[in-house]
């Protein structure tokens, strides 16, 4: 199978677990966190939006923005289904830029950070990598938010 494909699968895959979970948050519980220091609802979906622009324009070669600036236009969003379009819009860009790269590409080392170099556990970063991180980190929120139902009463294993 072409890496391509097993990119577009793991971000289809957890765009279905993100998905089943929006599917169950309200207007009214945007702004709520388990914990006053924990960050809300509505701050996680900034996050997974914020996070994937950033790492597209970084991608792109696109002059670097600071985080405030990536994360400002989604931090004005205020419903659900501004959310769940924004989503979906994000996520239709992230696919045509995985579309548009030639395999050769794909494999290229990526302009990212030695922090981030670090993180990934990799002396070079391929494109390719950045792609998967994208898929990673928008799991590892969708799973913080499924926690923040589920500790308002809302258990996932009840959820068809």
């Amino acid at each position: 199978m072409v890496e391509r494909e097993l990119i577009k699968a793991s971000l289809s895959s957890v765009r279905k677990d993100l998905d089943e979970v929006i599917a169950r948050i309200q207007n009214g519980i945007l702004d709520w966190a388990p914990t006053e220091s924990m960050r809300t609802i509505k701050g996680q979906l900034v996050e997974i939006l914020a996070t994937e622009q950033n790492v597209c324009e970084r991608l792109q070669g696109l002059p670097r923005r600071s985080y405030q600036e990536v994360e400002a236009p989604f931090l004005a969003l205020n419903d659900i289904q501004d959310f769940t379009a924004k989503l979906a819009e994000i996520r239709s860009a992230t696919l045509s830029l995985l579309e548009s790269l030639e395999d050769q590409e794909l494999a290229a080392p990526a302009a990212v950070s030695e922090a981030f170099t670090e993180y990934v556990d990799l002396k070079v970063v391929p494109k390719s990598e950045l792609f998967r991180f994208i898929a990673r980190h928008e799991s590892y929120h969708a799973g913080q938010l499924t926690s923040y139902l589920w500790s308002r009463g809302d258990n996932p294993y009840d959820w068809s």
